[in-house]
């Protein structure tokens, strides 16, 4: 997409010919001025290595001619900067985020709610068993309906919705073309950073249901007029008594990158932990609430999800392999400390007494005495923490086919090898199989104790599972 017209600052009356380019296939939004100056007005300056104008949160395009209109770049990093001739030079700036139709005030007023956002393979997810069914809609040409709400939190709903278009090309080709996307309503609007991760977590839970990386668009939203000069936008909303609201397209450099939409293939319901073919819309609507909610246990979320990329090829180096498998140990562990938290509340009570001792003592050498000698309470190792999440979880995985041998071996060997790669006390990065299946059945662990976080019952944990070849081969039997 290329967009030309003349560009300027808030408030500027400095006003420079250049375009926009929306370059899908590199991810990137760049915007290339011709000037004698900076879009500010100051001079060039080719000797320094920082410039006044390296970064500039809004630029303003227009142009009055044609269908272009009004357009605000925002997060604007300057990139090049090359002479043509004479006096003119072309200048480049990386965009972060494009809104079509307005012209936002500030930073400040950047305030948006009831956004339009799209994630591939959604409506696997979303549409189960209960989905209207085609047969009983073929007089119906077009429709756009909201199946369901999912309340996530006091401010944030999100409705799933489905559509059916006719379609007929200059060629008299005719299609039917069915589509879901999300509404993200926020009952107060909110900056595009909280909307950027709203969906960020929106689609790690789907990523993790699914087992599959997934990206996302934000294609529109609403701002109110008065977050907005001019109020000369085409797409003008209002409700009675309510502030009426302008509607802005958005581009992002951040969601670009479209091949998980290009190359998606449809999911299988057995594929997917849970989702609306296996759960009854309250429990699927809990589910992501308490994904949401669990924000102490994202870390945990995060480390599980960068489990199931294995870039373009499908292979990985030893040494990231390896890395991974620490990886897991680390949420692992963190796992039982977000179950235990009598640790951490007995060693933040020894802290406290410790000083009030201190304190009460009147010799430095005595209170350094203390300092010194009074230890933390003794605590948990790594192979006990591992053997209590094996205990917790023993009926899920012997349902599962575990053998009980490797059930009593594995924490001391995910120890050893743990203490082995951390502590560089390997002769090769490459520890074959051994590891290999500690790996594999630890990232089974984490999953497991993933699900019971966010509310599933074990027996349906097990169910799950038990549909799902690729993490049932996982399991040591």
């Amino acid at each position: 997409m290329k967009k030309q017209g003349l560009w300027f600052l808030p408030n500027s009356d400095i006003k420079v010919p250049g375009k926009l380019f929306v370059d899908e296939d590199k991810s990137k939004i760049r915007l290339r001025l011709f000037a004698e100056t900076y879009i500010s007005g100051n001079p060039f300056e080719f000797l320094k290595s920082k410039r006044d104008d390296d970064y500039i949160e809004f630029i303003y395009g227009e142009n009055d001619k044609s269908s272009f209109g009004q357009v605000t770049l925002f997060g604007c990093s300057f990139s090049k900067l090359s002479h043509i001739g004479g006096d003119i030079h072309q200048l480049e700036y990386s965009i972060q985020f494009v809104f079509e139709d307005i012209h936002i005030i500030s930073r400040k007023h950047l305030q948006l709610n009831n956004l339009t956002v799209l994630f591939p393979n959604s409506d696997n997810f979303f549409n189960g068993w209960d989905s209207v069914s085609d047969e009983g809609e073929k007089e119906v040409k077009e429709y756009r309906r909201k199946s369901n709400t999912i309340v996530i939190n006091h401010n944030l709903s999100v409705d799933s919705i489905n559509e059916k278009r006719e379609k007929i090309s200059s060629g008299k080709d005719y299609a039917i073309e069915y589509h879901h996307h999300f509404n993200f309503n926020y009952k107060e609007p909110v900056d595009i950073d909280t909307v950027y991760q709203d969906c960020v977590v929106f689609k790690k839970m789907m990523e993790f249901s699914s087992s599959r990386k997934l990206a996302f668009i934000i294609r529109g939203a609403d701002i109110d007029f008065k977050n907005i000069k001019e109020q000369r936008n085409r797409y003008v909303l209002s409700s009675g008594k309510k502030p009426a609201k302008a509607r802005t397209y958005i581009f992002s450099r951040l969601t670009l990158n479209q091949a998980p939409f290009e190359e998606k293939r449809k999911l299988h319901q057995n594929w997917l932990l849970f989702s609306k073919w296996s759960e009854s819309n309250e429990t699927l609507d809990s589910f992501i609430k308490e994904w949401f909610a669990n924000v102490e246990l994202q870390p945990i979320y995060d480390i599980y999800i960068d489990t199931i990329d294995w870039g373009k090829d499908g292979v990985i180096s030893n040494v990231s392999f390896n890395n991974r498998f620490l990886n897991v140990m680390q949420a692992l562990e963190a796992y039982y400390d977000f179950l235990n938290p009598d640790f951490k509340i007995i060693n933040e009570e020894f802290v406290k007494q410790r000083q009030e001792v201190i304190n009460a003592l009147e010799a430095k050498n005595l209170k350094e005495w203390v300092r010194t000698h009074s230890k933390f309470p003794k605590h948990a190792n790594f192979s006990i923490k591992l053997s209590f999440l094996i205990d917790k979880y023993r009926d899920v995985l012997l349902s599962l086919g575990a053998m009980e041998e490797f059930l009593k071996s594995y924490p001391n060997s995910a120890k050893e090898f743990r203490h082995k790669l951390s502590h560089g006390k390997v002769n090769k990065t490459f520890q074959g199989k051994a590891l290999d299946s500690l790996y594999r059945f630890s990232q089974i662990i984490l999953s497991i104790c993933i699900l019971d976080s966010i509310g599933m019952e074990k027996t349906r944990i097990v169910d799950r599972i038990k549909t799902n070849p690729d993490m049932l081969r996982q399991i040591p039997k």
